[in-house]
């Protein structure tokens, strides 16, 4: 319409601009009419929160504590727990058989026979080997460390999201079963990747039965992986939620979700399975 060919006649060029001024017009009366209707009814549609969804939520979303921050008075308590460490359990073997060989070398040099001394040489060149040794060691284990912690973030975040979107888009009984596998899911992929004691297993055990329906929780005790059977469960929750009235785009999100569930089971295998 900006642009009238020369062999257009008067009565076509009137046309043109009487609808070029009626599209404008046209536009300006919308934008007006949508601001109006803003301002003076934006308050009359408030966002009613949904009661019973927050309450569900609040079963299985507890809120964040101070003192699960690192602190100085930490050290105390360690100690205090040092006999049950995992760690001391799993290197008890070699620091004693190593206590055992010095204890003997030395009662050997001074009550039987003195031994022999040894030039500092081999000390200091071995010495330095071990030392780029352990920092190579040490470069490994905090990459490890760093990659398991990115990954748990994610999982503690899509776990969030996935229960957020069971909460918007179903009714409180609908998304408690969701939930309730969104809850358990972190506890199962840490007894599945860390294991630990039966006194941590058993704790875990009874989290996870107040967590789950009998059925739920009896089917879960019988599988191998319980990761990919609770992933299963999220998936079909989310394929059933189209009869409860969710859309394909909301169940695509629940599924992202399930997915990148997934995504982080296997990164912290790998994880895991490096040396």
């Amino acid at each position: 319409l900006h642009v009238v060919p020369e062999e257009l006649s008067p009565a076509s060029m009137h046309s043109a601009r009487s609808f070029r001024f009626m599209l404008l017009a046209s536009t300006l009366l919308t934008r007006w009419a949508t601001a109006n209707v803003i301002v003076s009814h934006g308050a009359a549609f408030p966002v009613v929160p949904n009661r019973r969804s927050a309450t569900v939520v609040s079963k299985f979303s507890p809120a964040y504590s101070t003192t699960m921050r690192y602190a100085a008075a930490d050290w105390a308590k360690n100690l205090q727990t040092l006999p049950q460490s995992e760690i001391l359990k799993r290197i008890s073997s070699p620091l004693l058989f190593n206590l055992c060989i010095t204890s003997a070398v030395c009662a050997l040099h001074a009550s039987i026979h003195p031994l022999p001394l040894l030039p500092p040489l081999p000390h200091t060149l071995l010495g330095s080997a071990l030392g780029l040794l352990l920092v190579f060691r040490t470069n490994a284990a905090y990459d490890r460390f760093w990659e398991a912690r990115k990954q748990w973030g994610i999982v503690t975040s899509e776990c969030r999201s996935l229960a957020s979107l069971a909460c918007t888009f179903m009714t409180p009984q609908q998304a408690l079963p969701l939930l309730s596998l969104s809850a358990a899911f972190p506890v199962v992929m840490k007894n599945y990747l860390r294991g630990g004691s039966t006194q941590a297993q058993e704790r875990d055990a009874r989290r996870l039965r107040a967590l789950l329906a009998r059925e739920e929780f009896n089917a879960l005790t019988a599988v191998v992986n319980q990761p990919q059977y609770v992933l299963s469960r999220l998936r079909q929750l989310s394929h059933a939620s189209m009869v409860a009235g969710v859309t394909e785009k909301e169940r695509e999100m629940m599924l992202k979700s399930a997915g990148v569930l997934g995504d982080c089971v296997s990164n912290c295998e790998r994880v895991y399975n490096t040396p």
